[in-house]
């Protein structure tokens, strides 16, 4: 042990000593407070179950204290705070059926429990809890996130079905995973889940983002010999990395209300204007550190050479932050440093590099020094603060520092599934079933008129673990389309343009940056419009919406209506507008007439009132100007009310 392990080595038990003098006594065992944040800033001492703020992260620590020492008294102690976890849980009303942030953590804990004590009443404990929690994982859960989703929910669960292989553990296996294809969400090059409001997509990184559900469906994918899950993590890593900023040399923070200027985006410039002006985020929670370390992770299970590029421009990135950041007072780790350490560590061992580790020591040992200096660690929700708690507070810190001293120590930010078990073929989901279901709902008329006319659709699904997209995907439904006859060919293609249309507005992330900062301001500007004096519409511009788009078919395809759709084939040819809005989860259609598709169209340029009634006029062979500017400007506010034109303030 040199000087830095030496000094590493005895803040571990500092922290130990300190964590012991904090804890209180009650007859249900060993307990903390631990400090929590109001959604106003006011900050309040509160005991919960949690691993995240909560008992059970106190209890990893000394669970892995003891694995580090075999010291009893830590393992007694942390007994004691499982038993106080597991009370607590009985006896209050459960709010969170969670991994991170709720009551699967518990579950978790008594499985690293039972880990280190080889005690079989932890497991029937942890058993125990899952069977009593089971209808909550179920049906009380609405993220799909590490964090607080039923991606975490499926490693807990997965992890306890390696030591049991109990057929209820097996049967909520395959709900949750059943859910995250459902939720999946197609991208240009990949897969995501969930929108978040103030955000330009859906989330990247490990706590909510796409790495941490990708993290999950490898390592469950790897305990449980279910290759089709790995296949699902790497279309997440591949959406995740359509957000890398060569020029930041990291992942895009997707959190626009952090940054006060995004928020005013000017939307002409789209996402290369927010790439300019956003920083990058090195954190585990979101962004560049937890990537970095998911990315080390699926090297080590996938042997893909882009995973390791990916690790090392995150590990690069995180030693040229330490180089500009001189003093930060946060080694927490879901949001400061310490997820910086845990990277240098973890890539210096996946890879090799010993600089790597010395890195990691120094950071370490710059923590120290400012714990010295400060007497205490402050807490990830406040510098000025001390805080217990494992992901934002002292107690992951000295985890962290167990990590440095000895390999075999877990992960808290990188959970691994070490024991392994053959899930039965009947419990899992084909990779063809993933496919369909993930791309099908994208396409389905056009897959429903292919059907209805003898094409099968199903063998686009099989074509293996390679080059699988949603172009992809387009592109063999285009090839299936092509055999068909001439007509039923042209009927096909009507409503695959269509359908193709609404693809692309749910992969451009042009329309994605709108639709979250505009989503307010249709509110705010109805207002103005709501007097009755017309002379206010003279001051603006008005112009379709950027998240709009008509597309013009020569017959109806009524949206989830699958008889309509194939009546269609009996019916001749028309002409038919559709608009196209985009939500925040779907892309609405709306029929609209000759009338209001012609309107729309003079407006796919800014123009004042002055214009379009210029334009109407000489269109209408009509001099009325006072009738047409009344109906115009009654249409426009409808326009408005559907979000479908917005106004701009007129310097003319």
């Amino acid at each position: 042990m040199n000087e830095i392990e030496k000094c590493i080595h005895d803040e571990v038990l500092w922290i130990a000593e300190e964590l012991i003098k904090a804890s209180k006594e009650d007859e249900n065992g060993l307990f903390w407070e631990t400090l929590h944040k109001e959604p106003y800033g006011d900050f309040y001492n509160q005991v919960n179950e949690e691993i995240y703020n909560g008992v059970s992260g106190i209890s990893l620590f000394f669970i892995s204290l003891y694995k580090y020492t075999n010291n009893e008294e830590y393992l007694q102690i942390a007994k004691k705070s499982i038993a106080w976890t597991v009370s607590h849980i009985e006896t209050l009303p459960i709010k969170y059926y969670t991994f991170y942030t709720g009551t699967i953590g518990v579950i978790y804990t008594l499985i690293k429990l039972y880990e280190v004590s080889g005690n079989p009443s932890d497991l029937e404990t942890a058993n125990a809890l899952f069977l009593s929690l089971k209808n909550g994982i179920i049906d009380k859960v609405e993220l799909d996130d590490l964090l607080s989703g039923n991606a975490g929910n499926l490693f807990v669960i997965t992890l306890l079905y390696t030591y049991t292989q109990d057929p209820e553990q097996e049967s909520v296996i395959r709900v949750l995973v059943e859910r995250l294809i459902r939720n999946a969400r197609i991208s240009k090059y990949g897969l995501k889940w969930g929108y978040v409001s103030g955000t330009i997509d859906s989330l990247i990184g490990m706590s909510h983002g796409t790495c941490g559900i990708a993290h999950v469906l490898l390592e469950v994918g790897e305990a449980l010999d279910y290759s089709e899950l790995k296949w699902v993590a790497e279309k997440a890593f591949a959406f995740e990395d359509e957000y890398y900023s060569v020029s930041l040399a990291s992942w895009v923070d997707m959190r626009v209300s952090d940054n006060p200027e995004i928020k005013d985006l000017a939307l002409e410039q789209g996402l290369s204007y927010y790439l300019e002006n956003e920083k990058s985020m090195n954190a585990w929670a979101h962004g560049n550190s937890g990537i970095g370390l998911s990315r080390c992770n699926a090297y080590t299970i996938l042997k893909k050479k882009r995973h390791k590029i990916s690790a090392i421009r995150a590990v690069s990135n995180t030693i040229s932050d330490i180089e500009k950041e001189k003093d930060i007072p946060n080694y927490t780790l879901s949001t400061g440093l310490g997820s910086w350490i845990e990277l240098l560590l973890t890539t210096s061992r996946v890879l090799k590099e010993e600089s790597f580790m010395k890195e990691a020591k120094n950071l370490a040992k710059k923590a120290i020094d400012y714990r010295e200096s400060n007497s205490f660690y402050g807490s990830g929700w406040y510098s000025n603060k001390s805080d217990p708690a494992l992901l934002v507070g002292t107690s992951g810190i000295g985890h962290l520092f167990l990590q440095l001293l000895n390999e075999n120590i877990d992960s808290i930010l990188l959970p691994k599934i070490k024991s392994k078990k053959q899930l039965p073929p009947e419990s899992k989901i084909t990779l063809a079933s993933f496919k369909k279901s993930i791309y099908e709902k994208y396409l389905e008329r056009t897959i429903w008129f292919l059907e209805n006319n003898g094409i099968c659709v199903d063998k686009v699904y099989e074509s293996g673990y390679n080059g699988f997209n949603s172009r992809g995907f387009s592109r063999k439904i285009l090839g299936l389309i092509k055999v068909l006859d001439e007509e039923k060919k042209r009927m096909a293609m009507d409503i695959f343009k269509l359908e193709s249309i609404i693809i692309d507005m749910h992969i451009n992330v042009n329309y994605n940056i709108y639709r979250e900062h505009k989503r307010d301001f249709f509110r705010e500007q109805l207002s103005k419009f709501e007097s009755q004096d017309f002379s206010i519409f003279h001051e603006y511009k008005f112009q379709i919406s950027r998240h709009v788009k008509i597309v013009n078919c020569e017959w109806q395809w009524a949206q989830s209506d699958k008889k309509a759709c194939l009546e269609n084939q009996y019916d001749n040819k028309g002409d038919y507008n559709v608009l196209l809005r985009l939500g925040r989860h779907h892309v609405y259609e709306f029929p609209i007439s000759q009338s209001s598709a012609f309107l729309l169209d003079i407006l796919k340029r800014p123009r004042t009132l002055y214009n379009v009634i210029e334009l109407l006029k000489r269109k209408l062979e009509t001099n009325n100007e006072e009738i047409l500017q009344q109906k115009f400007i009654q249409q426009l506010k409808y326009f408005m009310e559907q979000n479908f034109v917005e106004a701009k303030k007129y310097a003319g």
